[in-house]
């Protein structure tokens, strides 16, 4: 995890000046809410790592995108792995459209947050949420 999070913050804190990008990750979120609202969770996860690789291809580092290559197929296993755990299939787009939301902000240490809170943060309360019904 600590590499995804190294790559997408350096992706993340470069954006701000990319309203392509932006734009293309919000696209991106309305169709994750689309999918969600029909319930297909799917969709949902592939439109996450759509999300994420935008994100990581935005940097412009041909070294951030062999490192995402690389850790993709582990990153794949954790959403979806993941991703039936959250209390309600919405909840996945809003915490992109956070995402999004603290990229507009230019706010370089709200992204460095929002970045962690939404890598490690989320997937250790899905986990702790996990352990708690066992």
């Amino acid at each position: 995890m600590r590499r995804r999070l190294a790559i997408e913050t350096y992706a993340a804190v470069q954006i701000d000046t990319q309203e392509e990008t932006l734009t293309g990750l919000q696209s991106i979120v309305d169709q994750m809410r689309r999918a969600a609202d029909v319930g297909v969770l799917q969709d949902v996860n592939e439109l996450d790592l759509k999300f994420h690789e935008l994100l990581v291809r935005s940097a412009d580092s041909t070294h951030a995108l062999q490192i995402w290559n690389n850790v993709q197929p582990r990153i794949r296993m954790q959403i979806y792995k993941l991703s039936a755990r959250h209390s309600a299939i919405q909840d996945i787009p809003q915490e992109h459209q956070e995402l999004v939301d603290a990229f507009r902000s230019n706010d370089k240490e709200l992204i460095k947050e929002r970045v962690k809170d939404h890598i490690i943060g989320s997937a250790q309360r899905l986990l702790s949420k996990e352990n708690d019904s066992a």
